[in-house]
């Protein structure tokens, strides 16, 4: 019987998540107080592009993890 092993990210990666959202996070609240309309395209973009970046991160980690935890022993 195989029992599914999985590993938890180090606190390093989550940190390293949180910072990346936190940046995201500044990004749109820039985006709301900018006056001109170059800047608030510029930091929506770039607040996206963060979140989206977080999101690939953790499907990568959930990816590689689960082809580990389905490897043979």
């Amino acid at each position: 019987m195989t029992e599914a092993r999985t590993t938890r990210p180090s606190g390093a990666v989550i940190t390293g998540w949180v910072a990346v959202l936190f940046c995201g996070a500044l990004a749109f609240l820039n985006a709301t107080i900018a006056t001109e309309v170059g800047f608030r395209v510029f930091f929506l973009a770039l607040g996206a592009i963060l979140v989206v970046g977080v999101i690939c991160l953790i499907a990568r980690w959930y990816l590689v993890n689960s082809k580990i935890s389905n490897a043979p022993n």
